[in-house]
């Protein structure tokens, strides 16, 4: 199986090229009279629809260089420049074969997940067909990746960490005691939400507990992390905050208990 360098190693290198000074003719190909052109610098064309209304700037055309002392980029011949709509479609796969409850991308990879059970890579530039892992036994609710490491959680009940240059497995925890709603990652924490009412936090080494709370009343749906702050979203109707820290301590007269909510010691109740 290829890895995402490997694709991205056999395509064709993109060369830079002086947007000021290369002449290159502007082809509209989308109008109902056939293929219009005008011929300019790069910079005087893409200036030239500045402020043009969406609805007017072309949805399918493409710049071509007729000039130019450097090479040209894209195919031969061609320099690629989007002048979509803002919301116009850009590509779609249909390489899942179920309901795709989550998406997400990083460094030019497209990551979703799906009730078919599998978690699939695409290139984030055409929708193409990378790797799929099949690890999970259900749903995959949610799918989040960092650092070269795939994360994803199913009504399996598992959080599994994938490697994204290829979906092979490196760890997997069940911790959970019900699905896997939501997961995100940082500084080395893997966190996690569920359907069991809590949000877990694992070591993204290797998928050991570090801490778990239960401040929520019923299903977690969503959860993330900043700045040393767990937040949740539940079913509940609720949003906590709550620490995100591996160590309890001390700072602004609050102190701080790792998966609880803040506690002050001023005013000795809870924030929240």
């Amino acid at each position: 199986m290829k890895s995402i360098k490997d694709i991205r190693d056999e395509r064709p290198a993109v060369q830079p090229i002086d947007t000021e000074q290369t002449l290159i003719e502007f082809q509209q190909t989308d109008q109902p009279s056939g293929q219009q052109s005008t011929a300019g610098t790069i910079n005087e064309l893409k200036n030239s629809f500045t402020g043009t209304d969406p609805e007017q700037v072309p949805t399918n055309a493409d710049f071509r260089v007729i000039s130019t002392e450097t090479p040209s980029v894209g195919p031969i011949g061609k320099l690629w420049f989007r002048l979509d709509a803002p919301g116009s479609l850009i590509w779609e796969h249909n390489l899942h074969g179920g309901t795709v409850f989550s998406v997400f991308e990083r460094n030019g990879v497209v990551y979703s997940g799906s009730s078919d059970d599998n978690v699939i890579a695409a290139d984030a530039e055409d929708g193409s067909f990378i790797w799929e892992h099949e690890l999970h036994g259900n749903i995959v609710w949610s799918v989040f990746e960092r650092n070269g490491v795939v994360y994803s959680g199913s009504s399996d009940d598992k959080v599994i960490a994938a490697d994204a240059s290829d979906g092979s497995l490196i760890w997997e925890h069940e911790l959970h005691g019900d699905r896997v709603l939501s997961v995100f990652e940082r500084n080395g924490v893997v966190y996690s939400s569920s359907s069991d009412e809590k949000v877990i936090a694992a070591d993204a080494s290797d998928g050991s507990l570090i801490w778990e709370h239960e401040l929520h009343g019923d299903r977690v749906r969503s959860v993330f992390e900043r700045n040393g702050v767990v937040y949740s979203g539940s079913s509940d109707g609720r949003v906590i905050a709550a620490v995100s820290d591996k160590h309890s301590y001390i700072s602004d007269g609050l102190k701080w208990i790792p998966g609880q909510r803040f506690v002050t010691d001023r005013e000795g109740g809870q924030l929240g």
